[in-house]
C-alpha cells in the first residue's frame, strides 16, 4: 500500500522538523516566529493533530457532515496555506 506520507516518520517528528525549517526561512518573519512558537514546544503531538484534522476534513466531505467547513479546510490543506 502506498501513502502520500510515510506515516511512521511523519508522526515520529519528520513533519515537525520540516515545518520548523520552513518557519525559519518564511517570507514573513513574524509568521515564521508564530509557527515556530506553536510547533517547537509541541513537536510530540503536533503531527498527530495534523493527521486528525486531515482525517476529519476528509470524513466530513465523504459523509456530508458540515460540508462547507470541511470543504474550506480541504481547500486550505490542498493549497498549503495551513
Amino acid at each position: 500500500m502506498l501513502f502520500h506520507k510515510p506515516l511512521r516518520e511523519f508522526v515520529s517528528g519528520q513533519m515537525a522538523g520540516w515545518t520548523l525549517a520552513l518557519a525559519d526561512q518564511h517570507l514573513f518573519p513574524a509568521y515564521g516566529r508564530m509557527i515556530r512558537g506553536l510547533v517547537a514546544p509541541n513537536q510530540a503531538w503536533f503531527p498527530c493533530l495534523v493527521l486528525a484534522g486531515e482525517l476529519r476534513a476528509g470524513l466530513g466531505l465523504t459523509l456530508r457532515l458540515l460540508t462547507p467547513i470541511s470543504a474550506a479546510v480541504e481547500i486550505l490543506l490542498i493549497s498549503r496555506i495551513v
